[in-house]
Order: C-alpha cells, then structure tokens, then sequence
C-alpha cells in the first residue's frame, strides 16, 4: 500500500504541486519582464514600459494570494499525508513492529534470566571465600525485570504494554 493510492491524497498532492507551480510561474515572469526592460533599449522601453508595469503589479497582488492558497493546500496535504500514514502503519507496519517487539520482549526476558544466572554461580562461589575476579564478567547490565525500583528494563515494559496492548501479556 502506498500513499498514491488514496485518491484524496493524490488530489492534494496535485493541488499544493499545481499552486506552487504557479507561483514559479509567476517568479519567473517577474524576473523575465525585469530582465526584458534591463536589456532593452530606451525606446523599447517606452514602448513596453506600461504593459511591463502591468503585467508584473497583476502578478504581485496575486502574490498574497496565491501564498495564502499555497498555505493552505499545504497544510490540507500535510493533515492528508498524516492521516493515510497512519492508516499504512496501522495497516502494515504495526503487526510486524508488534511480532518483532514480542522476540525484542522475550530475548531481554532471557537475558534477565542469563544474567542472573551468571549472578548466582558467581555469588555461589564467593560466599565460599572464593574470588572470581579471575574469570570475566559477562552479566550484561541493563536492569532486572522485576526491579522494584524501575530501571530501563521496567521502564521499556511498561512504555510496550501502553503501546502495544496485545503484548501486555509478555511484559508481565
């Protein structure tokens, strides 16, 4: 699915591209009527001063215009493009974030589980006076899972089960 596909998206696509368009339109006259008088000499300029003069204040005082228009327009497609956005994630996107979060969930709930592990045989073999400094620790700290005291690990559990209320389960 993409954006292009929903009509009213492509309608105020093609309306914030047709004003801007015109707005270029009419910079470009603007420049090529001043560039026009530059080049010319005295008695063209005479001769076309006053349809130049009226052909560039017709397009400034559309200027105001047309830029309210294209303000407009913009801020239409931008509500638009957030609405169908949405939409397409909502669609596509989300089930696979939420599939991919439950192995992020499930793979931090092992590490939590390895890590305390590795914490018991070393605290295991300490209380027997024995130092373990000599074999490198591996515990990966990014918190417990049911630290009482919140922690990075709580913290992201509760931010996906807000979130995501179909994996509330596997924050438990």
């Amino acid at each position: 699915m993409k954006l292009e596909d929903f009509p009213e998206y492509k309608a105020t696509a093609e309306k914030l591209r047709d004003l801007e368009a015109q707005q270029r339109q009419g910079d470009e006259r603007k420049a090529a009527i001043q560039n026009e008088a530059i080049e010319a000499s005295p008695s063209a300029r005479i001769a076309f001063g006053e349809t130049w003069r009226t052909e560039f204040a017709v397009i400034e005082r559309q200027e105001p215009l047309l830029a309210h228009q294209i303000a407009t327009a913009r801020a239409e497609h931008d509500r638009v493009h957030g609405k169908y956005s949405a939409e397409i994630c909502r669609m596509e996107m989300r089930p696979q974030v939420i599939e991919a979060t439950r192995e992020q969930i499930r793979a931090l709930k092992a590490l939590c589980r390895a890590n305390e592990k590795i914490i018991a045989i070393r605290a295991a073999t300490e209380r027997n006076n024995v130092r373990t400094d000599s074999i490198a620790n591996t515990v990966f700290d990014l918190g417990i899972w049911d630290d009482q005291f919140g922690g990075r690990i709580v913290a992201h559990r509760r931010f996906v089960a807000e979130n995501f209320p179909e994996l509330r389960k596997e924050t438990d």
